[in-house]
């Protein structure tokens, strides 16, 4: 499995969502909220190949993440920057966006 700590208490909470990835995607910049500094995710219903750099993962290139998972996107580039795609079938990954705070 992934990472599996509790957050409490890291930052502001401000906006979610919920990405159905089959394809590419990133997150929808018009749910990030200005100032976002980090998007705690969790994912489930398939693994996961993805970059953060700009880059375009493939099913067969990118970080791989085996699902159940919960992970961390920190930093405005990393979020804005941020695609994945599912290694076969469709995941899900819901996102919970993070003030500083």
């Amino acid at each position: 499995m992934g990472h599996q700590k509790v957050r409490t208490n890291i930052g502001n909470a401000t906006a979610k969502e919920i990405l159905t990835v089959t394809t590419v995607v990133g997150f929808t910049v018009a749910t990030i909220p200005q100032g976002c500094v980090s998007a705690h995710c969790t994912l489930t219903g398939a693994d996961v190949r993805y970059y953060y750099d700009g880059s375009t993962p493939t099913t067969l290139l990118g970080h791989l993440l085996s699902q159940p998972a919960s992970f961390d996107v920190v930093g405005e580039n990393a979020i804005k920057n941020f695609k994945v795609v599912a290694v076969s079938g469709t995941a899900t990954i819901v996102v919970t966006y993070e003030l500083e705070g």
